[in-house]
C-alpha cells in the first residue's frame, strides 16, 4: 500500500492502531521519517482530497498561531 493512500484510510492519523503506520506495517517513527524524507505532509492529503482533522493539520491549523 502506498503512504499516501495509508495516510487517506486512516483520515491522517499516523500513530495507533488504526493509524497509517500499523496499516502499513512500520513503526509510527519509520512512517515519519518516510514522510520527512519524501516531503510528504499536511498539504499533501488535503491536495489528495482528503479531509483531516484541525489537529491533525500541523501549527498553521491554529487560529491563534500568527
Amino acid at each position: 500500500m502506498h503512504i499516501l493512500a495509508a495516510l487517506r484510510e486512516a483520515t491522517g492519523v499516523v500513530a495507533g492502531p488504526q493509524g497509517a503506520a500499523a496499516r502499513l506495517g512500520l513503526k509510527r517513527s519509520t512512517l515519519h521519517s518516510k514522510m520527512q524524507r519524501l516531503g510528504i505532509g499536511p498539504a499533501d492529503l488535503a491536495a489528495a482530497g482528503s479531509s483531516l482533522p484541525r489537529a491533525c493539520a500541523g501549527p498553521s491549523a491554529s487560529p491563534l498561531a500568527h
